[in-house]
């Protein structure tokens, strides 16, 4: 939503925090996908080099027994090939292992960005729901007929209140006496869940066709996670962090000793 010269200024507050948040977050999320891309490419570089090498491995030792343990030339060359495409492998694995470590905590960073992006979604879409009922409330109601439905409600709620406070159940037995404390409570509560009925099933009654959902600004369209961002209860964890530092510092220690 580009003009919101016409929106109360918490609302603009709201949604310009939520693009702010939104901004970081879709920076940082495309920076994890990138490398968890990378990594991934690795990892089936890998596994195609460690293929070819069980490949190999296999023609040369069946060659090797063909022919009467006779290193010929061409089981050398088989022989060898297997050897580069294992060690190619190892390279590859090490390339992806080295990658997945910055990557963690890339995803970490990114995980906190979503964390703030979603709370400022959040809050953005419930301003924007209340300003939109309260818009469309004054459209309706700010007319005669708006008003005359407004006091009809008005006068039906007075009714249930009513129909329940003279209930023997739940109320004062015909209204002879005040209710205790907690039968006010109770009156309180009943009215409330009689109200909401009665209201939902009288906007049900006039509602044409299927449910809709007021639409949201297109900028709001929420952004899905992607599986590539990582196991959303670990990278979220602080506990699942912690260990996975210290794990990798005393790998680099060992590493350097």
């Amino acid at each position: 939503m580009n003009d919101r010269a016409t929106l109360p200024q918490l609302l603009v507050n709201q949604l310009d925090a939520h693009d702010q948040a939104k901004a970081g977050y879709q920076e940082s999320r495309t920076k994890t996908l990138a490398m968890a891309d990378r990594v991934d490419k690795h990892r089936q570089a890998a596994n195609a080099a460690r293929f070819e090498a069980e490949e190999a491995t296999r023609q040369w030792r069946d060659r090797f027994r063909d022919a009467d343990g006779e290193l010929t030339k061409p089981i050398r060359q088989l022989k060898a090939k297997a050897a580069e495409h294992a060690e190619l492998a190892g390279e590859y694995e090490q390339l992806a292992d080295t990658l997945e470590a910055d990557l963690e905590e890339v995803r970490f960073d990114n995980a906190d960005r979503r964390t703030a992006y979603l709370g400022h979604y959040r809050a953005a879409r419930e301003g924007w729901r209340r300003y939109r009922v309260d818009t469309l409330a004054e459209q309706v109601f700010g007319t005669e007929a708006g008003q005359a439905l407004l006091a009809a409600i008005a006068s039906h709620r007075a009714l249930i209140e009513e129909q329940v406070a003279q209930d023997p159940v739940v109320g004062r037995s015909f209204g002879i006496s005040a209710p205790t404390l907690a039968g006010q409570v109770e009156e309180r509560q009943v009215t409330t869940h009689r109200y909401r009925e009665w209201l939902e099933a009288l906007v049900e009654r006039h509602r044409q066709g299927e449910p809709k959902q007021d639409p949201l600004p297109e900028s709001m369209r929420l952004i899905q996670r992607d599986r590539r961002e990582g196991d959303a209860q670990k990278v979220h964890s602080p506990a699942y962090r912690h260990r996975r530092r210290v794990e990798r510092e005393q790998a680099r220690q060992r590493q350097r000793s």
